[in-house]
């Protein structure tokens, strides 16, 4: 038996708004199979989904490929003196 998360008022008002849920009485195996995050922005939300999945080791390729801004990266391990650029466009670690 898959224990379903206690539902407040609103958030059930706000699934049956959605056209998510219909309201009658089999209401715990509409919501079974929906995960249901508290969070109080995208930022939030993003990062309690990517807690819940393991971390950002567990992101595809292609997520981060999407998401990651390698080129503020690059230049931040520049910054931080993480490496340096050579005259012909090499990088060394220090």
């Amino acid at each position: 038996m898959t224990l379903l998360p206690k539902l407040d008022e609103q958030t059930l008002a706000d699934l049956y708004d959605q056209g998510l849920v219909l309201l009658d009485n089999q209401i715990d195996s509409q919501v079974e199979n929906l995960t249901i995050i508290k969070a109080e922005d995208e930022d939030d939300l993003a990062n309690e989904v990517i807690s819940r999945r393991g971390g950002v080791g567990q992101l595809s390729n292609e997520d981060i490929n999407y998401y990651f801004d390698f080129k503020k990266y690059g230049h931040d391990l520049i910054l931080g003196g993480d490496f340096t650029k050579l005259p012909h466009g090499d990088y060394v670690g220090l």
